[in-house]
C-alpha cells in the first residue's frame, strides 16, 4: 500500500502489515492512504530513500529522548541530507547548543 505523511507530504510504499503496526500504535493518523493492497515490492529508490527518512527521524527523537546527543546530531544529519526541512536545521542547532554545553 501507498501512504502519505501529513507531517512532511513525502509518499511511502509499506506492507500491509506496516499499516497493521501503525494503526496498533495509534499513529493512522498520520498518513492518508493513497493506494490500498500490497505494493511492497514497488518501492522505487525515492521511495526507499523516504522511508530511510522516516527511520532516521525516528531514531534520531528517540537519541534526544535518550540524551544521546552525538548520536542524535548525526541522525538528523543524515535525515537532512535526504530532505532538509525548518524543523531538521531547528533540531540540529538545538542539539549543537546541548553539545557545547556538555563540552
Amino acid at each position: 500500500m501507498k501512504v502519505r505523511s501529513k507531517h512532511t507530504g513525502l509518499d511511502h510504499v509499506i506492507t500491509n502489515e506496516d499499516w497493521d503496526a501503525i494503526k496498533a500504535n495509534g499513529k493512522s493518523g498520520m498518513y492518508t492512504v493513497i493506494e490500498a493492497g500490497d505494493t511492497s515490492g514497488d518501492k522505487a529508490p525515492d521511495e526507499v530513500a523516504n522511508s530511510n527518512y522516516l527511520k532516521l527521524l525516528e531514531d534520531a527523537k528517540a537519541a534526544v529522548k535518550d540524551k544521546e546527543f552525538a548520536k542524535a546530531k548525526e541522525l538528523y544529519t543524515q535525515a537532512n541530507e535526504i530532505k532538509s526541512t525548518p524543523h531538521i536545521v531547528s533540531q540540529l542547532g538545538k542539539i549543537e547548543a546541548k553539545l557545547e554545553k556538555e563540552a
